[in-house]
């Protein structure tokens, strides 16, 4: 059924907000308040509607010029279609009502840096020799050829790679560089036998590497290592920004939990006398050994286990989770043990808020900081620095 409708708002998740014929809300992708558009109810909820987007009738003050042709189409850039100073005051907002019952001053701008060529990592699908990804909410595949978030770099890379290994099937390609000529990819759904080692330095997969198992990453607090199917951040151009402000603390005793191969581990140990350093990726703490940091104690194992056995004392605790946030066990863990600060790393502000809030009646916000690391998607990053009320 298509309906007519003015967009109100902009949701989190990227979709414009309109009303229903019925007045229910109505959620559309690819709009952006401002518009009028005609719709097509594609998902009949309770309380609320999804709808296609079929036509632009009126268009927003803050729609801008695409730098996609595929934007409306690809799953990736839900915000593409909306002029880049518009896209980070919807953020902003998006995080102001995330945080409406919290008692604390969220900052009213975004730190952002570039706005295209920024990512220096990327999970292609590969089909036929050919780039792609999946169209929005389907597991339809879309060729690109190029992604104009990813660094030209990158892309040529993984276009290089996926003309010499043509598959039946789509296949996975994630790969990522370190700004300084080091490439290194992983495969899902092609197997080690019909891998062409070409393009990058190290390929790996479910069962076999071929080539160098990881390399190098600079940042502005020291070199980390990354492989071929680790998790880093995104923003070339930002992330030293958030590194830094992630590690605004020092004291004698750090918990730093879901900490990766080591991203603000090595700020950490710059800090504090001891740095405590857990992570459930096997692989990603094998990574962070290898730095070789006196200080820390790299843990292998999942937080909430840690933490029912851990009898330390920290002055200070830093959180990056995944993003369905704290669980209530490590939310509990901190208000039992009171550390005088916590710094809490979030890609989620919905979740954040839950867990901040949580939180509120024990600690002040001393520090909030908003950072647009993914500018052209509806995802924003947030650091929150706590310190224990007096």
């Amino acid at each position: 059924m298509r309906f007519e409708t003015e967009i109100r708002d902009t949701a989190y998740g990227g979709y414009g907000i309109g009303t229903f014929t019925d007045g229910r809300t109505a959620f559309i992708p690819f709009a952006v308040e401002g518009d009028r558009v005609v719709a097509e109810m594609t998902e009949d909820k309770k309380s609320f509607i999804y709808a296609n987007l079929v036509e632009v009738i009126t268009p927003s003050a803050k729609r801008g010029e695409k730098y996609c042709p595929h934007i409306g189409i690809c799953g990736g850039c839900s915000f593409g279609h909306i002029d880049y100073e518009a896209q980070k005051e919807i953020k902003v907002r998006i995080v102001r009502q995330a945080f409406r019952n919290v008692k604390c001053g969220v900052p009213s701008e975004a730190v952002s840096g570039e706005k295209l060529r920024y990512r220096n990592r990327v999970t292609f699908k590969v089909k036929g020799g050919k780039l792609g990804f999946y169209a929005f909410k389907s597991r339809d595949f879309i060729e690109v050829g190029d992604c104009p978030l990813v660094s030209e770099t990158l892309v040529a890379k993984c276009s290089e790679f996926a003309a010499a290994n043509v598959c039946d099937e789509i296949y996975e390609l994630y790969a990522v560089e370190n700004g300084k000529g080091g490439f290194l990819a992983s495969v899902k759904g092609i197997e080690s036998d019909d891998v062409k080692f070409v393009a990058f330095d190290g390929i790996s997969g479910k069962d076999f590497v071929i080539g160098e198992e990881y390399m190098e990453l600079d940042t502005p607090l020291g070199a980390v290592l990354i492989g071929g199917d680790s998790f880093l951040q995104s923003n070339r151009f930002l992330m030293g920004e958030l590194q830094k402000k992630a590690v605004n603390a020092a004291g004698v005793n750090a918990l730093e939990l879901y900490c990766g191969s080591g991203f603000f581990t090595i700020g950490l140990a710059d800090k504090f006398r001891s740095v405590t350093a857990v992570e459930i990726s096997k692989e990603a703490i094998r990574l962070g050994q290898k730095l070789e940091l006196a200080n820390v104690r790299w843990v292998a194992g999942d937080v909430t286990k840690f933490i029912k056995t851990s009898k330390g004392r920290f002055d200070h605790v830093l959180a990056d989770p995944p993003r369905t946030g704290l669980e209530k066990s490590v939310v509990g863990f901190i208000r039992e043990k009171k550390p005088t600060t916590v710094t809490y790393v979030s890609c989620n502000p919905t979740t954040l808020a839950r867990d901040v809030a949580k939180l509120q009646n024990m600690y002040d916000i001393k520090d909030f900081t908003i950072m647009d690391m993914f500018p052209g998607t509806h995802h924003v990053e947030c650091v929150v620095c706590l310190a224990l009320k007096s």
